[in-house]
């Protein structure tokens, strides 16, 4: 389905992401989306280490893709599909990992993205994981977004 096209695009994202999952933190992140004619497959990997703490956090989404129209000097592709994140955090005190825990969410995801300067775009890209109820009750998401600034070809 995704890869059947005979005409494909592949799209490099290289930005900075921020995300809840890093504490709202700016951290830069790395992403690739390979396209279809109608669907495309996104993969966003972002993390950070100091010498007292790391986390790491990947993605992959799984997008039904439209052209949403003209937008100031371009135009605007959007998608709508699912996705799912890991993400893993500890503390070490240089050498070992004193404590650790990881998580995992899946959910629907969604992009926009403005082609300003074709073939230079702007990306922004959420995925919204579903875990226990009493997080969502409490407003708490655990969302994975990431801002990009690319270039594709």
């Amino acid at each position: 389905m995704l890869f059947s096209s005979k005409k494909a695009f592949a799209f490099i994202d290289v930005g900075l992401g921020q995300s809840s999952v890093n504490s709202g933190r700016g951290v830069m992140s790395l992403a690739a989306e390979v396209y279809g004619t109608q669907y495309s497959l996104s993969l966003v990997s972002t993390g950070t280490q100091t010498p007292i703490y790391y986390q790491s956090n990947y993605s992959v989404s799984v997008y039904k893709n439209w052209e949403s129209g003209p937008f100031i000097f371009g135009h605007i592709a959007s998608g709508f599909g699912v996705g799912i994140f890991y993400g893993v955090r500890g503390f070490t005190d240089g050498t070992t990992a004193e404590a650790s825990n990881s998580d995992v969410g899946f959910g629907p995801s969604f992009k926009v993205q403005w082609f300003f300067a074709s073939p230079l775009f702007f990306k922004i890209e959420g995925l919204f994981g579903l875990r226990d109820l009493s997080s969502h009750l409490a407003l708490n998401f655990q969302d994975f977004t990431t801002f990009s600034l690319g270039v594709s070809w």
